[in-house]
């Protein structure tokens, strides 16, 4: 990374946890108390190495969603949610070959006609449209949500996204699988209080058999 970063002009915003150098500019820069993590797990660890890189930052996927939703709502766009009306029964098709759609059935009865129709239902969307069988796919890790007591502002204070780092240890498809590395976790959730660690060592998937037997 040290060098991938001097080549793009980035190596300004990168710290070595072994450079004291580094640690003197990140701490000068406000990122003493992200780096800091760095340097007690290394007091345990003292062949530890690692890097702080700023030029990267987190997106929480809810937040980002609720502000795409706004953004649609304020164009016009018409969000049908809810369990009976908001959930998909069947297809409207335009022909008796059934293979041209035309818009989709709702479970309280309602038909929804469309010029056109996106499917997007993420692991889901093979069971919508048995056709991407084998090609997609999804896997989940292990993923672990806890919630800080609200009695604890101190440690709110210590998982903060100001003052703790997005962190990863040995990430990478041939480590995570050769030597039992993956391991990453993100700082606390604001103010929900949830902090989310993932282990990404071993995977799973959740076969499910479609109406045509795939």
């Amino acid at each position: 990374t040290r060098e991938n970063y001097a080549k793009d002009g980035l190596g300004p915003l990168r710290f070595d946890i072994n450079n004291e150098k580094d640690i003197k500019r990140a701490e000068a820069c406000g990122l003493g108390p992200k780096i800091k993590y760095a340097l007690d797990a290394k007091s345990k660890i003292p062949n530890l190495e690692g890097s702080l890189d700023c030029s990267s930052g987190i997106i929480y996927a809810s937040r980002s969603l609720q502000y795409l939703k706004y953004l649609c709502v304020n164009l016009g766009v018409n969000f049908i949610l809810g369990d009976a009306k908001g959930t998909f029964t069947d297809y409207i098709y335009k022909d008796s070959s059934k293979k041209i759609i035309g818009g989709i059935k709702t479970q309280d009865g309602k038909s929804h006609k469309a010029d056109l129709v996106v499917v997007a239902c993420g692991p889901w969307s093979t069971h919508m449209v048995p056709e991407l069988d084998g090609f997609a796919t999804a896997n989940s890790g292990n993923v672990v949500i806890f919630k800080i007591p609200d009695n604890r502002p101190d440690l709110k204070i210590k998982y903060s996204g100001k003052n703790f780092p997005v962190f990863g240890w040995k990430m990478g498809h041939s480590r995570e699988k050769e030597h039992m590395a993956g391991i990453f976790m993100f700082p606390m959730l604001e103010p929900e209080g949830y902090m989310k660690i993932v282990v990404r060592q071993r995977k799973y998937v959740n076969n499910v058999t479609l109406d045509n037997g795939r």
